[in-house]
């Protein structure tokens, strides 16, 4: 079976502490949490030394959870790498395996400049880089990613493949089979239907995702293809659900349960 983690979209208003007791609930020991503040997510200090910070290593170590990534990292045009530094330190300090730094910037010359000093940084924390591929890059296809990361030449640099941007970008896993096994570093799984209207899916992305196996996308196939050893964040935002007054425990218990019924044998 691939590891599971449980990502911290699936519970989104959850604190990190709050994120690990779910996991330990449901029998998974992995979680994903955000170290970095973003727009439109709770801020609940993990960049800096708060109790909550501390509580989080804390409570992990306690219930044998490890952080298998943090996330909120961004790498735009007026994009400055050293002001990520704050909350890679605070990503190594818990114990982070992986930090996932999203593409944003049209300028190539300038994102290879500045992917290449974050992942030097994080190196430096001990951290391994994991960039999460989607149409929203300034990356066309898989192998276009691929080819980015190789002309780094930075052995912390893996690409991270979220089956739903896979699939709504119009690619399957077999660009994914195409890959060296070494370029992949993570995956994230969740469902949808086998089609939705372009102007619809960044709301989906974001926050009306599927149970992995409520949908209509082809995740066995997709789970095949990953490399042995592959962590799977389960990262399912199901924003009506929440709406509906429906709580973190009973989304989470769904969406490990759909993860668990279709994760492949490594």
């Amino acid at each position: 079976m691939h590891p599971l983690c449980l990502d911290f979209l699936t519970a989104v208003e959850a604190s990190p502490v709050e994120l690990a007791e779910l996991a330990a609930a449901n029998g998974l020991d992995l979680i994903a949490i955000m170290t970095h503040p973003a727009d439109g997510v709770p801020d609940f200090g993990m960049d800096r030394d708060t109790p909550m910070r501390r509580e989080v290593r804390r409570r992990c170590r306690d219930l044998g959870i490890s952080i298998d990534m943090t996330e909120g990292f961004l790498l735009k045009p007026e994009t400055d790498v050293a002001d990520f530094r704050r909350a890679l330190d605070a990503s190594g300090w818990l114990e982070a395996r992986c930090v996932n730094v999203l593409l944003r910037d049209p300028d190539l010359c300038r994102l290879k400049d500045n992917f290449t000093a974050f992942c030097d940084i994080a190196c430096e924390y001990g951290l391994d880089v994991v960039t999460e591929w989607s149409r929203r890059t300034p990356l066309p296809s898989p192998a276009q990613a691929a080819a980015f990361l190789a002309a780094m030449n930075r052995t912390n640099a893996k690409l991270q493949f979220d089956s739903l941007h896979l699939y709504r970008a119009g690619f399957t896993a077999a660009d994914i089979a195409k890959l060296s096994p070494s370029i992949v570093g993570r995956a994230q799984l969740s469902d949808g239907p086998a089609e939705m209207p372009i102007d619809r899916q960044f709301d989906e992305a974001l926050s009306n995702r599927l149970v992995p196996g409520d949908g209509e996308l082809p995740l066995a196939e997709f789970l095949k293809t990953l490399p042995g050893g592959t962590v799977v964040g389960i990262e399912v935002p199901m924003g009506s659900l929440q709406a509906q007054g429906i709580g973190p425990e009973e989304r989470v218990h769904r969406a490990v349960v759909g993860a668990r019924s279709l994760s492949a044998p490594a």
